[in-house]
């Protein structure tokens, strides 16, 4: 009689439990609704003109709910050649999880961003927009493709792009742009939505791209042969009309001379002083045939020092009665970037179709993917050492762009592009079946896109054998390749100290990546090392248990000894921000203690 009391005592706490934790459950709901609806009141009552759109909630993987996104490293897609170029990163996962992640490893960092997202044309041709509603997510538990005469067709686009659109805004530097493609179906709905984003004053530009020289028509239409590029910047900090200043025909024509060294076209600049000689720039010149070049009657426009630089490198013209150095159109920091808005002068759509068919031996494992040119011309806007993001991969083509843009230039672009586990296969009776246009890519073993982004660029790297069965010499460049996953057991806002423990534990490629060390060294139950070829490092102590920090604070002071270091940054699992481990570094220089997990949570609440 007892015991059963005991049990009956036992339970009814369990069910109080329960009880409870659904109220909280639903207080948290209730609190995160009443919040959204606060700011959608505030942010109409500021609103006197602009784009109005009923929202559409949005549904996520059930494993993503009320949890931390985090970043996972597949290592065995990993490709590292030891060539000083840089290493790019693929992210497979929804591109509202990973632009949540990349808010806090690179929140103000990327230069340029350039993406292609989904059309939305209203068919199952290349523009289809899959969409996972939540109101509906019984029926469609995979998401509907939104058609023509969807009610909601715009909405659901809209809702769409706005939460990735805002993530991305935080991610672009102050000088920073974004390129995004588009065509009619929404061409109008996004100039609008990123006019409400950035501000209409931050729109540079809309370049019009011819894709097609299609003549044919149907009845009662007209051909549509263009597409476009809409351009905005993130602040009037960014100084982009230099790079779009017009030049006349007369400059253009100036640069009309080729050595056939790889340099490309030059005009000569005479190196006379025109006015003002000066001590340092009046002597005759010897070239290294012993010409003698008399000094001209202002002196010369350098020191002789510079001028014997210019001739040992080739940039000096000799051939003429007087001497005059090489300027290069592609150095130009200005001429060289003239754009007009009529994109007519680039390959066509099908030319995207090829280049990408070559890679994969004659075989189109791939609908309609943009050439490489159109966003090489993209990122050219930036720095030579920029980073560029892509949120929207595809097959990678703004990573084959870069690679092939550095190659070409010497560049350091690095390159961060996101893809979702989008599948090639739709289930019929119990069996995966190709969809429409996948059947070759099905075929050869590839089921979702990712493969294929990760395949095309990994052959762009390290080679590949084209139709003609010819060896064709890889790019070089490294590629880390992750996956977003979820841990914890309640979203940032509500963490609890076991999710912070977990996320502790897990947080390791978020802060390497953050610190862009990425190749990992040392992983132990209490730490983890990461490192990068500038001899830089970043340890992580995640463990609650500091045990282990006086070997932990050991390696880092072995790794510096052996290596040029820059710095170390040293995280540590701490409610506070680390300095109460400071003590452990006292004979090292250039540390920086950093506190775990506390920051990454805190960024994740102002997203929430």
């Amino acid at each position: 009689m007892k015991n059963r009391y005991i049990q009956s005592v036992s339970e009814r706490k369990t069910m109080t439990t329960l009880t409870e934790e659904r109220y909280q459950t639903k207080i948290r709901e209730l609190e995160k609704e009443v919040k959204k609806l606060n700011l959608i009141i505030q942010k109409d009552s500021k609103t006197k003109y602009g784009l109005r759109w009923i929202d559409v909630p949005e549904a996520f993987e059930k494993e993503s709910e009320n949890k931390i996104p985090i970043l996972e490293e597949v290592k065995d897609k990993a490709i590292k050649n030891n060539d000083g170029k840089p290493t790019h990163i693929l992210i497979e996962g929804d591109n509202y999880h990973a632009l949540k992640c990349l808010n806090y490893t690179h929140k103000g960092k990327i230069d340029v961003i350039y993406i292609d997202p989904p059309y939305n044309t209203g068919d199952k041709k290349g523009g289809k927009f899959v969409y996972k509603d939540n109101r509906f997510l019984k029926e469609f538990p995979d998401g509907r493709t939104i058609i023509k005469d969807d009610p909601l067709r715009h909405s659901s686009w809209l809702s769409f792009m706005t939460k990735r659109l805002e993530l991305a805004k935080n991610l672009l530097k102050e000088t920073g742009i974004l390129c995004i493609s588009i065509d009619d179906y929404e061409q109008a709905n996004l100039k609008l939505l990123c006019n409400q984003i950035f501000g209409e004053s931050n729109f540079v530009n809309q370049f019009v791209w011819k894709r097609n020289s299609s003549g044919k028509t149907e009845v009662d239409k007209f051909t549509v042969n263009t597409e476009y590029v809409l351009l905005y910047r993130k602040s009037e900090f960014c100084k982009l009309y230099d790079a779009f200043k017009p030049l006349s025909e007369s400059t253009v024509k100036l640069y009309n001379k080729n050595d056939n060294d790889g340099r490309g076209r030059y005009r000569l600049y005479p190196l006379q002083k025109p006015q003002d000689p000066g001590p340092e720039t009046t002597y005759d010149y010897v070239d290294n045939n012993g010409k003698i070049w008399k000094c001209p009657p202002k002196g010369w426009r350098m020191k002789e020092s510079k001028l014997k630089e210019l001739e040992n490198d080739g940039r000096l013209c000799l051939d003429n009665d007087t001497l005059s150095e090489k300027a290069y159109w592609n150095e130009r920091e200005n001429e060289g970037k003239r754009i007009d808005t009529l994109w007519d002068d680039l390959p066509e759509n099908s030319a995207g179709t090829s280049q990408l068919t070559e890679l994969f031996n004659n075989k189109v494992i791939f609908s309609n993917p943009k050439p490489t040119e159109l966003i090489r011309r993209c990122i050219q806007i930036g720095s030579k050492d920029c980073i560029v993001l892509d949120f929207f991969a595809g097959s990678g083509t703004t990573l084959q762009s870069t690679i092939k843009l550095n190659q070409e230039d010497s560049g350091k672009r690095q390159c961060i592009i996101v893809q979702a586990k989008e599948p090639l296969f739709e289930i019929k009776e119990g069996k995966q079946v190709p969809m429409d246009g996948a059947k070759v890519a099905f075929e050869e073993g590839y089921r979702y896109i990712p493969e294929i982004t990760y395949e095309r660029n990994r052959r762009v790297m390290q080679g590949y054998k084209n139709p003609k069965r010819e060896e064709v010499s890889g790019l070089g460049n490294s590629l880390k390749y992750y996956r977003t996953a979820f841990i914890g057991e309640n979203e940032a806002e509500y963490a609890t100290d076991k999710d912070k423990i977990t996320l502790s534990k897990k947080a390791g490629c978020l802060l390497s990546m953050a610190e862009n060390t990425l190749e990992e060294y040392i992983s132990t139950d209490r730490y983890q090392i990461f490192g990068d070829d500038k001899n830089s490092f970043t340890g992580i102590y995640f463990s609650a248990n500091a045990d282990k920090t006086h070997e932990f604070a050991a390696k880092l002071e072995q790794l510096r000894n052996l290596s040029a270091l820059n710095t170390v940054n040293a995280y540590f699992f701490s409610s506070g921000d680390g300095t109460e481990f400071s003590e452990e570094f006292e004979s090292l220089k250039n540390i920086k203690i950093k506190s775990i997990p506390e920051p990454i949570l805190e960024v994740y609440r102002r997203l929430n």
